[in-house]
């Protein structure tokens, strides 16, 4: 006698039936199938996006600030929401065997704890140290040493720039610098700037080797006033 399948195809017309087998085999899915599982991602994608910019819109227009832990939440619940359909459809999880299933499940939630326990401090950063709380940023948030230097909470990077702004605006008004008809701001851009890179900075390539590391390019000069270098005479070449 022959042998019977046990399982039959949801459509005997269609070439590219959806089958489960008992063993978890490679499943052909139907074209609509994978068509509507494609829209519901860009689907999903578009409303991210238009979640972001609803954001700035209602704070432009309304002066309505959303709480960032609510943005957080959405986006996150968007974000799950595409990787199980990629994880069910495309990995074909929901075809496969449990087992596979539990495995991925298992993973997700092992790497939500390596990141979990990581962040627990988000809010207690600043328990000890100020400049420890708040985002990770360029410059980092700044430090206040008593009777050293205070940057009122700026990122490093910024305070040096609006410092030596400043200095700028008083080396005009002591007449020490023509700003020719420049603003104090455009003069450290088209001026100051790439005068002080071009004088301080080796023209030797940044990228490191195997033999040397090489500093990076400085992001502006006033992190530190530099004393003025003195260039002993030189002979006739």
């Amino acid at each position: 006698m022959a042998h019977q399948p046990s399982h039959q195809p949801l459509d005997q017309l269609d070439p590219h039936h959806e089958l489960l087998h008992e063993h978890g085999d490679h499943v052909i899915l139907r074209m609509s199938t994978l068509a509507g599982v494609l829209g519901a991602l860009l689907f999903f994608t578009v409303l991210t996006v238009g979640q972001a910019r609803a954001e700035i819109w209602a704070n432009e227009t309304f002066h309505i600030h959303i709480p960032q832990i609510i943005n957080a939440l959405i986006v996150l619940t968007i974000a799950v929401i595409k990787a199980s359909l990629v994880a069910l459809f495309f990995m074909q999880l929901k075809y496969d065997s449990p087992l596979n299933g539990v495995v991925f499940v298992f993973c997700i939630v092992a790497v939500g704890l390596f990141l979990g326990f990581s962040m627990i401090d988000l809010g207690t950063r600043n328990a000890i140290q100020d400049y420890k709380a708040g985002e990770i940023q360029q410059g980092g948030l700044g430090i206040s040493v008593p009777d050293r230097v205070n940057t009122e909470n700026k990122p490093i990077t910024e305070w040096s720039r609006l410092a030596r702004i400043q200095h700028i605006v008083d080396q005009a008004e002591k007449g020490e610098i023509k700003l020719d008809g420049l603003s104090a701001e455009q003069y450290y851009w088209q001026v100051d700037r790439p005068r002080f890179v071009h004088e301080h900075v080796s023209h030797e390539p940044v990228r490191s080797t195997a033999q040397q590391s090489r500093p990076p390019e400085p992001l502006g000069p006033a992190l530190f006033e530099p004393e003025p270098a003195e260039h002993p005479a030189h002979e006739g070449h």
